[in-house]
Formats: structure tokens, sequence, C-alpha cells
């Protein structure tokens, strides 16, 4: 058994650098072959919002009783494509954390990403665009109503109001007010 995962790693270590190798060869990287992607106006947007931010969260009850909580997020880049967000807070008085993955697809001229939680087995996936350079970005995404259990289309609009502050809010289709709102300040 350890023979053949030993063999198999082995096949995978050779096929991965002879592919690099032949990918030079054509002129990948280093030559005439395809130029590697370069990142955009909407990927600079992303990599502006590195930095740790402190967070106020105000959620609608499900009792009708508005919640506010406090939370801090982190973001980095993965590379200079992908922002990855990392949210650490309480939620209905429950230690709560997050991650998010945002980035911009060129081929669909679209910003997209996914979010993640601590107290959901579901994830959300989200696509949109832009306006007036990046300040806002209005994106739909697919949920699950945590009521009903049943699938939800999501509207999402993050507002940069100046470098170091930004709201976030989110409604669901079919519910009157902001789902969620989320006030964001740059912390020093």
């Amino acid at each position: 058994m350890k023979s053949k995962y030993a063999f198999t790693i082995a096949v995978l270590v050779s096929a991965v650098a002879l592919g690099g190798w032949a990918f030079r060869q054509e002129g990948g990287m280093e030559g005439g072959g395809p130029p590697m992607p370069k990142p955009t106006p909407h990927h600079a947007h992303l990599k502006s919002m590195e930095g740790t931010w402190e967070c106020t969260v105000k959620m609608a009850g499900h009792d009708g009783q508005p919640s506010e909580s406090k939370g801090t997020e982190t973001i980095r880049m993965l590379g200079e494509f992908w922002a990855v967000s990392e949210f650490k807070g309480d939620m209905m008085g429950m230690p709560f954390m997050g991650t998010s993955l945002d980035g911009f697809d060129t081929d669909q001229g679209k910003h997209v990403g996914m979010w993640v939680d601590s107290m959901s087995p579901d994830r959300v996936t989200y696509e949109g665009e832009c306006s007036n350079k990046c300040m806002t970005i209005t994106c739909v995404g697919q949920g699950k109503d945590h009521e009903t259990g049943k699938p939800c289309k999501l509207k999402m609009v993050t507002e940069m109001k100046d470098k170091d502050h930004r709201t976030f809010t989110m409604s669901q289709e079919g519910k009157p007010e902001h789902t969620m709102v989320i006030t964001y300040t740059r912390k020093k």
C-alpha cells in the first residue's frame, strides 16, 4: 500500500515539474507564450481594503427586535487578485466567525465572492457590479432563509464613504427592511 502511495506522489511531482518546464519552454512567464494576467483597477480597489476594521453589526431580529453587536474584520490579499476577509465577533450572544473570498472575474466583468461562517453549514455566493470607481459595489447572491430553510435571493451593497469608512447593507428578497447593516472603521 505504501509503495502505491509513494509511486502516485512521485508521478504527480514529476508531472508538475515537467508541466512547469514545458510551460517555460513554450514561452510562458519568461517568453512569448500567453501573458500572465494583470490586476485591474477592480483588483486595486480590493487591495485598498487590506487592514483591520472595527465593525458594528445591526441585524433585524426574528422577534421583531433588532440586535447590535461588535466585531473585527481583517482583510488580506491572496496574491494580487483575491481579498480574504476574516470576521470575528459575536452573534446572538455567541462567538461568531466568518470568512469571505472576494475578487473580480475579468471574463464576466463582475465582482464575485463567497461567504461562509461558523453558524451555518451553508455558503452564500454572489456577483455584481460596481459604480463610482468601485466606491459602491452592488451584488446579488444566493443564500438560505434561516427561518424557512428555503433558498433565497440576497442583495448586498458595500459603500466606501472614504478610505477608512464603509457600510455594508444586506436585504433578503421578500423582507421589508435590511436584514443586516454593518458599519466599518479602519483600525489605525
